[in-house]
Protein backbone atom coordinates (compact mmCIF):
# COMPACT_ATOMS: atom_id res chain seq x y z
CA UNK A 1 0.00 0.00 0.00
CA UNK A 2 1.34 3.26 -1.39
CA UNK A 3 2.21 5.81 1.77
CA UNK A 4 -0.54 8.48 2.15
CA UNK A 5 1.56 11.54 2.25
CA UNK A 6 -0.70 14.20 1.18
CA UNK A 7 -2.27 15.08 4.79
CA UNK A 8 -0.03 18.75 5.89
CA UNK A 9 2.88 18.72 7.52
CA UNK A 10 3.41 19.67 10.61
CA UNK A 11 5.24 22.91 9.31
CA UNK A 12 2.76 23.24 6.79
CA UNK A 13 -0.72 23.35 7.99
CA UNK A 14 -2.41 25.43 4.83
CA UNK A 15 -3.26 23.49 2.08
CA UNK A 16 -2.78 26.18 -0.25
CA UNK A 17 1.05 26.70 0.52
CA UNK A 18 2.79 24.91 -2.17
CA UNK A 19 5.90 23.01 -1.88
CA UNK A 20 9.35 23.86 -2.80
CA UNK A 21 10.24 22.36 -6.02
CA UNK A 22 12.78 19.39 -5.63
CA UNK A 23 14.86 17.97 -8.81
CA UNK A 24 14.41 14.52 -7.47
CA UNK A 25 10.58 15.03 -7.58
CA UNK A 26 10.13 16.27 -11.01
CA UNK A 27 8.58 13.54 -12.81
CA UNK A 28 5.02 14.01 -13.62
CA UNK A 29 2.98 11.82 -10.84
CA UNK A 30 0.27 9.64 -10.77
CA UNK A 31 -3.47 11.36 -10.75
CA UNK A 32 -4.39 9.52 -7.82
CA UNK A 33 -1.62 10.63 -5.28
CA UNK A 34 -1.62 14.43 -5.49
CA UNK A 35 1.52 16.89 -5.15
CA UNK A 36 3.73 13.66 -3.60
CA UNK A 37 5.22 11.18 -5.66
CA UNK A 38 3.89 7.53 -5.40
CA UNK A 39 6.54 6.03 -2.51
CA UNK A 40 5.49 2.42 -1.64
CA UNK A 41 5.70 1.27 2.22
CA UNK A 42 8.19 -1.32 3.43
CA UNK A 43 5.31 -1.27 6.24
CA UNK A 44 1.84 -1.82 5.00
CA UNK A 45 -0.12 -1.70 7.68
CA UNK A 46 1.54 1.41 8.22
CA UNK A 47 -0.69 4.61 6.69
CA UNK A 48 2.31 7.59 6.46
CA UNK A 49 5.19 8.00 8.95
CA UNK A 50 5.10 11.22 8.13
CA UNK A 51 2.85 12.21 10.69
CA UNK A 52 4.50 14.47 13.06
CA UNK A 53 6.62 13.33 15.74
CA UNK A 54 9.33 10.95 15.36
CA UNK A 55 7.80 7.23 15.26
CA UNK A 56 10.48 4.40 15.70
CA UNK A 57 9.42 0.97 14.45
CA UNK A 58 11.92 -2.25 14.49
CA UNK A 59 15.38 -1.45 13.24
CA UNK A 60 14.10 1.87 11.20
CA UNK A 61 13.40 5.17 12.56
CA UNK A 62 11.52 7.89 10.77
CA UNK A 63 11.45 11.53 11.38
CA UNK A 64 9.50 14.04 10.13
CA UNK A 65 11.45 15.53 7.01
CA UNK A 66 12.45 19.31 6.85
CA UNK A 67 10.04 19.73 3.96
CA UNK A 68 7.35 17.49 2.34
CA UNK A 69 9.72 15.48 0.44
CA UNK A 70 12.05 13.07 2.21
CA UNK A 71 15.66 13.90 1.19
CA UNK A 72 17.25 13.41 -1.96
CA UNK A 73 19.05 10.35 -1.33
CA UNK A 74 15.82 8.66 0.03
CA UNK A 75 14.74 8.54 -3.28
CA UNK A 76 15.57 5.52 -6.02
CA UNK A 77 13.72 6.27 -9.44
CA UNK A 78 13.54 3.01 -11.09
CA UNK A 79 12.76 3.79 -14.98
CA UNK A 80 10.40 1.17 -16.96
CA UNK A 81 10.49 0.89 -20.72
CA UNK A 82 7.17 2.59 -21.02
CA UNK A 83 9.11 5.30 -19.91
CA UNK A 84 7.29 5.77 -16.64
CA UNK A 85 9.25 5.83 -13.36
CA UNK A 86 8.53 4.27 -10.24
CA UNK A 87 9.62 6.14 -6.96
CA UNK A 88 10.79 4.20 -4.12
CA UNK A 89 11.71 5.14 -0.56
CA UNK A 90 15.39 3.89 0.81
CA UNK A 91 15.62 5.04 4.46
CA UNK A 92 18.42 6.49 5.36
CA UNK A 93 21.93 4.33 5.74
CA UNK A 94 23.10 3.27 9.31
CA UNK A 95 25.24 1.10 11.26
CA UNK A 96 22.29 -1.62 10.51
CA UNK A 97 20.92 -0.67 7.09
CA UNK A 98 23.20 -0.54 4.42
CA UNK A 99 21.94 0.24 0.84
CA UNK A 100 23.09 -1.96 -2.06
CA UNK A 101 24.04 0.49 -4.03
CA UNK A 102 26.70 2.13 -2.01
CA UNK A 103 30.25 0.57 -1.56
CA UNK A 104 30.12 -0.42 2.24
CA UNK A 105 32.69 2.10 4.55
CA UNK A 106 35.69 0.50 6.14
CA UNK A 107 34.90 -0.99 9.52
CA UNK A 108 37.31 -2.14 12.74
CA UNK A 109 38.88 -5.69 11.76
CA UNK A 110 37.36 -7.77 14.81
CA UNK A 111 34.13 -5.70 14.26
CA UNK A 112 33.90 -6.90 10.37
CA UNK A 113 34.61 -10.82 11.74
CA UNK A 114 31.88 -10.74 14.05
CA UNK A 115 29.73 -9.07 12.00
CA UNK A 116 29.75 -11.76 9.18
CA UNK A 117 30.97 -14.50 11.15
CA UNK A 118 27.43 -16.34 11.75
CA UNK A 119 25.86 -15.58 8.39
CA UNK A 120 28.85 -16.40 5.76
CA UNK A 121 31.84 -17.54 7.64
CA UNK A 122 30.62 -20.31 10.04
CA UNK A 123 28.39 -21.67 7.38
CA UNK A 124 31.68 -21.69 4.89
CA UNK A 125 33.38 -23.57 7.40
CA UNK A 126 30.38 -25.83 7.48
CA UNK A 127 30.08 -26.17 3.77
CA UNK A 128 33.94 -27.66 3.52
CA UNK A 129 33.73 -29.64 6.05
CA UNK A 130 31.40 -31.74 4.03
CA UNK A 131 32.98 -31.12 0.90
CA UNK A 132 36.70 -32.70 2.77
CA UNK A 133 34.37 -35.69 3.90
CA UNK A 134 32.28 -36.32 0.94
CA UNK A 135 35.97 -36.33 -0.57
CA UNK A 136 36.99 -39.91 0.79
CA UNK A 137 33.50 -40.81 1.42
CA UNK A 138 32.61 -40.95 -2.74
CA UNK A 139 35.80 -43.35 -3.61
CA UNK A 140 35.02 -45.50 -0.56
CA UNK A 141 31.05 -45.79 -1.59
CA UNK A 142 32.51 -46.35 -5.27
CA UNK A 143 34.59 -49.14 -4.57
CA UNK A 144 31.98 -51.10 -1.91
CA UNK A 145 29.58 -50.59 -4.82
CA UNK A 146 31.79 -52.01 -7.44
CA UNK A 147 32.45 -49.72 -9.74
CA UNK A 148 35.31 -48.78 -12.32
CA UNK A 149 37.82 -46.01 -11.72
CA UNK A 150 35.93 -44.33 -14.52
CA UNK A 151 32.68 -44.33 -13.35
CA UNK A 152 34.44 -43.28 -9.39
CA UNK A 153 35.39 -40.15 -11.22
CA UNK A 154 32.27 -39.58 -12.84
CA UNK A 155 30.65 -39.41 -9.59
CA UNK A 156 33.39 -36.95 -8.48
CA UNK A 157 32.75 -34.48 -11.34
CA UNK A 158 28.60 -34.74 -10.47
CA UNK A 159 28.86 -31.87 -8.29
CA UNK A 160 30.95 -29.78 -10.47
CA UNK A 161 28.38 -30.33 -13.12
CA UNK A 162 25.61 -29.31 -11.49
CA UNK A 163 27.59 -26.25 -9.79
CA UNK A 164 28.15 -25.77 -13.78
CA UNK A 165 24.41 -26.32 -15.00
CA UNK A 166 22.60 -24.48 -12.01
CA UNK A 167 24.72 -21.33 -12.56
CA UNK A 168 21.88 -19.30 -14.00
CA UNK A 169 18.71 -20.88 -12.08
CA UNK A 170 21.05 -19.73 -8.91
CA UNK A 171 21.92 -16.22 -10.35
CA UNK A 172 17.55 -16.04 -11.20
CA UNK A 173 16.93 -16.85 -8.00
CA UNK A 174 19.01 -14.48 -6.39
CA UNK A 175 17.99 -12.18 -8.17
CA UNK A 176 14.07 -12.39 -7.61
CA UNK A 177 14.22 -13.51 -4.20
CA UNK A 178 16.90 -12.24 -2.45
CA UNK A 179 20.36 -13.42 -1.01
CA UNK A 180 19.07 -14.98 1.84
CA UNK A 181 16.37 -17.34 0.46
CA UNK A 182 18.98 -18.33 -1.99
CA UNK A 183 21.14 -19.88 0.79
CA UNK A 184 18.12 -21.17 2.77
CA UNK A 185 16.87 -23.13 -0.85
CA UNK A 186 20.28 -24.18 -1.18
CA UNK A 187 20.50 -25.29 2.13
CA UNK A 188 17.71 -27.42 2.30
CA UNK A 189 18.66 -28.86 -0.98
CA UNK A 190 21.80 -30.09 -0.31
CA UNK A 191 20.38 -31.52 3.27
CA UNK A 192 18.12 -33.51 1.04
CA UNK A 193 20.90 -34.40 -1.64
CA UNK A 194 22.71 -36.15 1.38
CA UNK A 195 20.10 -38.08 2.67
CA UNK A 196 19.92 -39.18 -1.15
CA UNK A 197 23.41 -40.43 -1.29
CA UNK A 198 23.01 -42.16 2.30
CA UNK A 199 20.36 -44.37 0.62
CA UNK A 200 21.06 -44.86 -2.83
CA UNK A 201 21.71 -48.42 -3.68
CA UNK A 202 23.22 -47.90 -6.87
CA UNK A 203 25.96 -45.58 -8.74
CA UNK A 204 22.81 -43.90 -10.75
CA UNK A 205 21.71 -42.37 -7.62
CA UNK A 206 24.40 -41.59 -5.72
CA UNK A 207 25.24 -39.39 -9.45
CA UNK A 208 21.72 -37.97 -8.98
CA UNK A 209 22.43 -36.70 -5.59
CA UNK A 210 25.96 -35.42 -6.28
CA UNK A 211 24.32 -33.67 -9.58
CA UNK A 212 21.58 -32.19 -6.47
CA UNK A 213 23.91 -30.99 -4.33
CA UNK A 214 26.35 -29.08 -6.86
CA UNK A 215 22.87 -27.11 -7.51
CA UNK A 216 22.70 -26.74 -3.73
CA UNK A 217 26.12 -25.45 -3.75
CA UNK A 218 26.03 -22.90 -6.24
CA UNK A 219 22.62 -21.47 -5.01
CA UNK A 220 23.86 -20.60 -1.19
CA UNK A 221 27.66 -20.17 -2.23
CA UNK A 222 26.43 -17.38 -5.04
CA UNK A 223 24.42 -15.91 -1.82
CA UNK A 224 27.03 -15.59 0.18
CA UNK A 225 29.59 -14.12 -2.42
CA UNK A 226 26.74 -11.22 -3.46
CA UNK A 227 26.29 -10.67 0.27
CA UNK A 228 30.52 -10.06 0.84
CA UNK A 229 30.00 -7.42 -1.98
CA UNK A 230 27.62 -6.07 -0.58
CA UNK A 231 28.81 -5.56 3.27
CA UNK A 232 32.44 -6.10 3.08
CA UNK A 233 34.76 -3.18 1.81
CA UNK A 234 37.02 -3.66 -1.10
CA UNK A 235 39.86 -2.58 1.03
CA UNK A 236 39.23 -5.55 3.17
CA UNK A 237 37.58 -8.10 1.37
CA UNK A 238 40.68 -10.12 0.50
CA UNK A 239 42.04 -10.80 4.05
CA UNK A 240 38.09 -11.80 4.41
CA UNK A 241 38.23 -14.16 1.50
CA UNK A 242 41.61 -15.13 2.45
CA UNK A 243 39.76 -16.85 5.97
CA UNK A 244 37.05 -17.73 4.01
CA UNK A 245 39.86 -19.93 2.55
CA UNK A 246 41.28 -20.74 5.50
CA UNK A 247 38.50 -22.63 7.24
CA UNK A 248 37.36 -23.88 4.10
CA UNK A 249 41.31 -25.95 4.18
CA UNK A 250 41.50 -26.68 7.95
CA UNK A 251 37.60 -27.93 7.59
CA UNK A 252 39.23 -29.99 4.22
CA UNK A 253 42.22 -31.48 6.45
CA UNK A 254 39.46 -32.56 8.75
CA UNK A 255 36.88 -33.75 6.93
CA UNK A 256 38.72 -36.64 5.00
CA UNK A 257 39.38 -38.16 8.59
CA UNK A 258 35.97 -37.77 9.94
CA UNK A 259 34.52 -39.49 6.62
CA UNK A 260 37.01 -42.01 6.60
CA UNK A 261 35.87 -43.37 10.11
CA UNK A 262 32.59 -43.15 9.76
CA UNK A 263 32.20 -45.28 6.85
CA UNK A 264 35.11 -47.56 8.92
CA UNK A 265 32.29 -47.40 11.43
CA UNK A 266 29.20 -47.38 9.88
CA UNK A 267 29.30 -47.27 6.39
CA UNK A 268 27.33 -45.58 3.23
CA UNK A 269 24.66 -44.67 5.84
CA UNK A 270 26.45 -43.51 8.51
CA UNK A 271 29.30 -40.95 6.17
CA UNK A 272 26.47 -39.27 4.20
CA UNK A 273 24.00 -39.18 7.46
CA UNK A 274 26.29 -37.29 9.24
CA UNK A 275 26.71 -34.78 5.97
CA UNK A 276 23.03 -34.55 5.97
CA UNK A 277 23.50 -33.07 9.73
CA UNK A 278 26.45 -30.83 8.77
CA UNK A 279 24.55 -29.19 5.92
CA UNK A 280 21.02 -29.08 7.70
CA UNK A 281 22.96 -26.57 10.82
CA UNK A 282 23.01 -24.62 7.48
CA UNK A 283 19.31 -24.13 7.79
CA UNK A 284 18.42 -22.67 11.50
CA UNK A 285 21.28 -20.04 11.25
CA UNK A 286 20.19 -18.37 7.72
CA UNK A 287 16.44 -18.53 8.64
CA UNK A 288 16.84 -16.81 11.75
CA UNK A 289 19.45 -14.03 9.94
CA UNK A 290 21.94 -13.82 12.37
CA UNK A 291 24.15 -10.72 11.32
CA UNK A 292 22.78 -10.18 8.51
CA UNK A 293 22.41 -6.58 7.17
CA UNK A 294 19.73 -4.77 5.78
CA UNK A 295 20.02 -5.04 2.15
CA UNK A 296 17.10 -3.84 0.01
CA UNK A 297 16.34 -5.28 -2.97
CA UNK A 298 15.68 -3.03 -5.98
CA UNK A 299 12.80 -3.04 -7.88
CA UNK A 300 13.50 -4.86 -11.07
CA UNK A 301 10.27 -5.59 -12.85
CA UNK A 302 9.64 -2.84 -15.21
CA UNK A 303 7.02 -5.22 -17.43
CA UNK A 304 5.14 -6.26 -13.95
CA UNK A 305 6.40 -10.16 -14.55
CA UNK A 306 6.90 -10.18 -11.34
CA UNK A 307 5.92 -8.78 -7.77
CA UNK A 308 7.53 -5.39 -7.34
CA UNK A 309 9.56 -5.26 -4.19
CA UNK A 310 10.95 -2.18 -2.92
CA UNK A 311 11.75 -2.18 0.26
CA UNK A 312 11.55 -5.97 1.29
CA UNK A 313 15.32 -6.83 2.99
CA UNK A 314 16.67 -9.77 3.93
CA UNK A 315 14.78 -9.82 7.53
CA UNK A 316 11.53 -8.67 5.97
CA UNK A 317 10.74 -11.62 2.83
CA UNK A 318 9.19 -13.95 3.69
CA UNK A 319 9.60 -17.45 1.78
CA UNK A 320 7.63 -17.47 -1.20
CA UNK A 321 6.11 -14.18 -0.98
CA UNK A 322 7.93 -13.17 -4.32
CA UNK A 323 7.28 -15.96 -6.10
CA UNK A 324 6.08 -15.80 -10.17
CA UNK A 325 2.70 -17.49 -10.81
CA UNK A 326 2.26 -16.47 -14.46
CA UNK A 327 0.54 -18.24 -17.47
CA UNK A 328 3.10 -20.37 -19.84
CA UNK A 329 3.16 -17.55 -22.31
CA UNK A 330 4.51 -14.78 -19.60
CA UNK A 331 6.86 -17.18 -18.45
CA UNK A 332 8.72 -17.61 -21.68
CA UNK A 333 8.16 -13.88 -22.01
CA UNK A 334 10.21 -13.46 -18.76
CA UNK A 335 12.67 -15.79 -19.60
CA UNK A 336 13.58 -13.95 -23.51
CA UNK A 337 14.07 -10.82 -21.25
CA UNK A 338 16.44 -12.33 -18.82
CA UNK A 339 18.54 -14.28 -21.72
CA UNK A 340 19.11 -10.68 -23.31
CA UNK A 341 19.84 -9.41 -19.98
CA UNK A 342 22.29 -11.97 -19.62
CA UNK A 343 23.76 -11.87 -23.12
CA UNK A 344 24.00 -7.83 -22.91
CA UNK A 345 26.42 -8.94 -19.84
CA UNK A 346 28.55 -10.86 -21.94
CA UNK A 347 28.77 -8.31 -24.26
CA UNK A 348 29.52 -5.07 -22.21
CA UNK A 349 31.75 -7.11 -19.47
CA UNK A 350 33.80 -9.18 -21.84
CA UNK A 351 36.72 -7.57 -20.62
CA UNK A 352 37.11 -8.96 -17.45
CA UNK A 353 35.79 -12.21 -18.70
CA UNK A 354 38.61 -12.43 -21.10
CA UNK A 355 41.24 -11.15 -18.11
CA UNK A 356 40.20 -11.48 -14.84
CA UNK A 357 37.57 -14.49 -15.84
CA UNK A 358 40.02 -16.65 -18.00
CA UNK A 359 42.31 -16.21 -14.93
CA UNK A 360 39.90 -17.65 -12.52
CA UNK A 361 39.61 -20.36 -14.84
CA UNK A 362 43.06 -21.19 -15.08
CA UNK A 363 43.54 -21.14 -11.20
CA UNK A 364 40.21 -23.54 -10.88
CA UNK A 365 42.14 -25.92 -13.05
CA UNK A 366 45.01 -25.83 -11.90
CA UNK A 367 43.20 -26.37 -8.20
CA UNK A 368 41.59 -28.97 -8.76
CA UNK A 369 43.86 -30.96 -11.60
CA UNK A 370 46.36 -31.07 -8.65
CA UNK A 371 44.05 -33.40 -6.36
CA UNK A 372 44.56 -36.00 -8.88
CA UNK A 373 47.65 -35.06 -10.23
CA UNK A 374 49.48 -35.61 -6.90
CA UNK A 375 48.11 -38.75 -6.13
CA UNK A 376 48.55 -40.33 -9.68
CA UNK A 377 52.40 -39.39 -9.43
CA UNK A 378 52.33 -41.08 -6.20
CA UNK A 379 50.96 -44.20 -6.78
CA UNK A 380 53.28 -44.54 -10.28
CA UNK A 381 56.20 -44.64 -7.97
CA UNK A 382 54.64 -47.68 -6.20
CA UNK A 383 53.94 -46.14 -2.98
CA UNK A 384 50.92 -46.69 -0.93
CA UNK A 385 47.61 -45.88 0.30
CA UNK A 386 49.09 -44.37 3.62
CA UNK A 387 52.02 -42.69 1.44
CA UNK A 388 49.50 -41.10 -0.81
CA UNK A 389 47.39 -39.53 1.77
CA UNK A 390 50.95 -38.09 3.61
CA UNK A 391 52.38 -36.63 0.21
CA UNK A 392 48.87 -34.68 0.01
CA UNK A 393 48.79 -33.53 3.60
CA UNK A 394 52.21 -31.98 3.03
CA UNK A 395 51.11 -29.53 0.47
CA UNK A 396 47.49 -29.19 2.21
CA UNK A 397 49.49 -27.61 5.56
CA UNK A 398 51.92 -25.99 3.03
CA UNK A 399 48.84 -24.06 1.87
CA UNK A 400 46.96 -23.72 5.09
CA UNK A 401 49.93 -21.76 6.53
CA UNK A 402 49.81 -19.31 4.01
CA UNK A 403 46.12 -18.18 3.81
CA UNK A 404 46.86 -15.30 5.94
CA UNK A 405 49.83 -14.19 3.69
CA UNK A 406 47.54 -13.98 1.24
CA UNK A 407 45.04 -11.53 2.23
CA UNK A 408 47.35 -9.32 2.96
CA UNK A 409 49.06 -9.68 -0.28
CA UNK A 410 45.58 -8.65 -2.12
CA UNK A 411 44.35 -5.94 -0.23
CA UNK A 412 48.05 -4.06 -0.38
CA UNK A 413 49.96 -5.53 -3.92
CA UNK A 414 46.48 -6.00 -5.47
CA UNK A 415 44.72 -8.71 -6.76
CA UNK A 416 46.41 -8.64 -10.47
CA UNK A 417 49.53 -9.21 -8.72
CA UNK A 418 48.33 -12.14 -6.62
CA UNK A 419 46.88 -14.18 -9.32
CA UNK A 420 50.40 -13.87 -11.70
CA UNK A 421 52.32 -14.75 -8.87
CA UNK A 422 50.22 -17.80 -7.39
CA UNK A 423 50.08 -18.67 -11.48
CA UNK A 424 53.50 -18.39 -11.66
CA UNK A 425 54.45 -20.46 -8.75
CA UNK A 426 51.85 -23.43 -8.70
CA UNK A 427 52.87 -24.14 -12.78
CA UNK A 428 56.31 -23.95 -11.47
CA UNK A 429 55.31 -26.88 -9.58
CA UNK A 430 53.86 -28.80 -12.10
CA UNK A 431 56.30 -28.35 -14.50
CA UNK A 432 58.69 -29.99 -11.66
CA UNK A 433 56.45 -32.62 -10.85
CA UNK A 434 55.93 -33.89 -14.78
CA UNK A 435 59.56 -33.58 -15.20
CA UNK A 436 60.63 -34.72 -11.67
CA UNK A 437 58.46 -36.06 -9.76
CA UNK A 438 58.98 -39.83 -11.45
CA UNK A 439 62.47 -39.80 -10.41
CA UNK A 440 62.38 -40.01 -6.45
CA UNK A 441 60.18 -39.40 -3.70
CA UNK A 442 62.16 -36.22 -2.62
CA UNK A 443 61.64 -34.44 -6.02
CA UNK A 444 57.63 -35.56 -5.76
CA UNK A 445 57.75 -34.09 -1.96
CA UNK A 446 59.24 -31.10 -3.72
CA UNK A 447 56.83 -30.47 -6.48
CA UNK A 448 53.67 -31.38 -4.08
CA UNK A 449 55.17 -28.83 -1.71
CA UNK A 450 55.47 -25.84 -4.14
CA UNK A 451 51.96 -26.47 -5.67
CA UNK A 452 50.92 -25.93 -2.06
CA UNK A 453 52.54 -22.89 -1.42
CA UNK A 454 51.54 -21.72 -5.15
CA UNK A 455 47.37 -22.62 -4.23
CA UNK A 456 48.25 -21.04 -0.62
CA UNK A 457 48.49 -17.68 -1.86
CA UNK A 458 45.69 -17.53 -4.00
CA UNK A 459 43.36 -18.93 -0.70
CA UNK A 460 40.22 -16.92 -1.43
CA UNK A 461 41.31 -15.29 -4.79
CA UNK A 462 38.64 -16.48 -6.86
CA UNK A 463 35.80 -15.38 -4.19
CA UNK A 464 37.52 -12.03 -3.82
CA UNK A 465 38.28 -11.43 -7.54
CA UNK A 466 34.44 -12.17 -8.15
CA UNK A 467 33.31 -10.04 -5.56
CA UNK A 468 35.21 -7.47 -6.74
CA UNK A 469 33.80 -7.51 -10.22
CA UNK A 470 30.11 -8.02 -9.17
CA UNK A 471 27.67 -5.29 -9.29
CA UNK A 472 25.82 -3.96 -6.11
CA UNK A 473 22.66 -4.34 -7.22
CA UNK A 474 21.47 -7.77 -5.95
CA UNK A 475 19.68 -8.49 -9.74
CA UNK A 476 22.88 -7.52 -11.74
CA UNK A 477 25.16 -9.65 -9.10
CA UNK A 478 23.00 -12.76 -9.75
CA UNK A 479 23.24 -12.46 -13.74
CA UNK A 480 27.34 -11.26 -13.57
CA UNK A 481 27.90 -14.21 -11.09
CA UNK A 482 25.61 -16.55 -13.05
CA UNK A 483 28.45 -16.21 -16.15
CA UNK A 484 31.44 -15.70 -13.85
CA UNK A 485 30.92 -18.75 -11.73
CA UNK A 486 30.09 -20.60 -14.91
CA UNK A 487 33.61 -19.57 -16.30
CA UNK A 488 35.48 -20.70 -13.22
CA UNK A 489 33.27 -24.18 -12.61
CA UNK A 490 34.09 -25.16 -15.80
CA UNK A 491 37.44 -24.62 -15.18
CA UNK A 492 37.31 -26.57 -12.13
CA UNK A 493 35.84 -29.23 -13.86
CA UNK A 494 38.26 -29.35 -16.37
CA UNK A 495 41.15 -29.90 -14.36
CA UNK A 496 40.36 -33.89 -13.56
CA UNK A 497 39.82 -34.07 -17.38
CA UNK A 498 43.06 -32.68 -18.74
CA UNK A 499 45.01 -34.96 -16.02
CA UNK A 500 43.10 -37.89 -17.24
CA UNK A 501 43.64 -36.93 -20.80
CA UNK A 502 47.74 -36.38 -20.58
CA UNK A 503 48.69 -39.16 -18.51
CA UNK A 504 52.20 -38.75 -17.32
CA UNK A 505 52.71 -35.42 -19.12
CA UNK A 506 49.84 -34.02 -16.94
CA UNK A 507 52.46 -32.33 -15.28
CA UNK A 508 53.96 -30.43 -18.15
CA UNK A 509 50.72 -29.63 -19.63
CA UNK A 510 49.04 -28.47 -16.07
CA UNK A 511 52.21 -25.93 -16.17
CA UNK A 512 51.41 -24.53 -19.72
CA UNK A 513 48.39 -23.76 -18.56
CA UNK A 514 49.14 -22.09 -15.69
CA UNK A 515 51.75 -20.03 -17.42
CA UNK A 516 49.10 -18.90 -19.81
CA UNK A 517 46.65 -18.05 -17.40
CA UNK A 518 49.37 -15.75 -15.61
CA UNK A 519 50.35 -13.51 -19.04
CA UNK A 520 46.85 -13.52 -19.73
CA UNK A 521 45.88 -11.92 -16.22
CA UNK A 522 49.27 -10.03 -15.90
CA UNK A 523 48.84 -8.56 -19.32
CA UNK A 524 45.44 -7.71 -19.58
CA UNK A 525 43.59 -7.59 -16.17
CA UNK A 526 42.64 -4.14 -14.78
CA UNK A 527 43.29 -4.18 -11.00
CA UNK A 528 39.82 -4.40 -9.30
CA UNK A 529 41.55 -3.39 -5.71
CA UNK A 530 39.68 -0.21 -4.51
CA UNK A 531 41.60 1.85 -2.01
CA UNK A 532 39.87 2.92 1.10
CA UNK A 533 38.51 6.08 -0.61
CA UNK A 534 36.61 3.98 -2.93
CA UNK A 535 38.74 5.04 -5.80
CA UNK A 536 40.58 2.58 -7.93
CA UNK A 537 43.98 4.24 -8.54
CA UNK A 538 44.87 2.32 -11.90
CA UNK A 539 41.81 3.92 -13.82
CA UNK A 540 41.77 6.93 -12.40
CA UNK A 541 45.62 7.22 -14.01
CA UNK A 542 44.11 5.87 -17.17
CA UNK A 543 41.25 8.53 -17.51
CA UNK A 544 44.22 11.55 -16.63
CA UNK A 545 46.06 10.13 -19.48
CA UNK A 546 42.88 10.36 -21.79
Amino acid sequence: APLDLSPTHPDQGDDNVQPRSRSSCATPRSPGNGRYPDIPSPFPEISSPYTGASTSYPEFSFSPPASPYPDDDEIRSVSSDDGDEHHHLIPSTSAATLSSFDEPTKQPWLKLIKSVAWPIIIPNTLVWLNEGMVTVLLPLVGVHMGCSEHTIGVLASGAQFGRVAANPLAGYVLGTHGLRQACIAGAILATWAALLAAVAPRADALLAARVAYGVAFSLFTMGIQAYTRMVIPGSQRGRVMSLFGATARVSVVLGPSLGGYLFHRGGQMAGFCTAAAVLALLIPIWVKGAGFQRVPLPCDDPKGLSRSASMETLEEVEWGQRAMYMPLARWVEATKRELGEQWGVLVTRRRELLTAGIGCFAMQLLRQGRMLAIPLAVHNLGFGAVDVGAFTSAGNVVDLTLSGAAGWLMDHAGRRTTTCLALSIMAAGFLLLGLGGTRGEYSLLAAALVIGFGNGLSSGLVLTIGSDLTPPDPVAAGRWLNIFRSLSDIGGMSGPLVVGAAGPHAGVVLAVIGTAGALVVGLGMTETLVKDDGVNEEECDREVDS
